[in-house]
């Protein structure tokens, strides 16, 4: 009798774990959902990144001249053509390719095909 009532144990067992799903299944459903919220945090991120130096680019360090003034012209930048041209220079170097490593990563994480392969969509 003892036996019986194990394998009776053992049937439902299997029945429960066949409604709920299997082990894989459930880690693959978690997998699914945590990538999905990476995805949105580095969106959040990529995003913020985007925002910050295209604000960065149209307002140059240092300011701009807004009047004709010592040989300068307005609108050019106030660190423009002294000892800090070549500061400057670096400092819009780095600004655009921040910018656009930034939206490359948008353009990745909005493209889904290029996230997830064609058997999970």
């Amino acid at each position: 009798m003892p036996v019986a009532g194990r394998a009776r144990q053992g049937d439902r067992a299997r029945e429960q774990q066949q409604a709920r799903g299997s082990p894989k299944e459930e880690r693959t459903a978690a997998d699914k959902s945590a990538l999905l919220r990476l995805r949105k945090v580095l969106k959040l991120l990529a995003t913020f990144a985007a925002s910050v130096t295209y604000v960065s680019g149209l307002s140059a360090p240092g300011g701009f001249w807004d009047h004709d003034e010592d040989g300068h012209r307005p609108g050019d930048a106030v660190l423009k053509g002294g000892p800090h041209d070549a500061r400057l220079k670096g400092f819009f170097v780095c600004n655009t390719t921040a910018f656009v490593a930034s939206l490359l990563i948008l353009v990745m994480l909005l493209e889904k095909k290029l996230c997830f392969s064609q058997k999970e969509l």
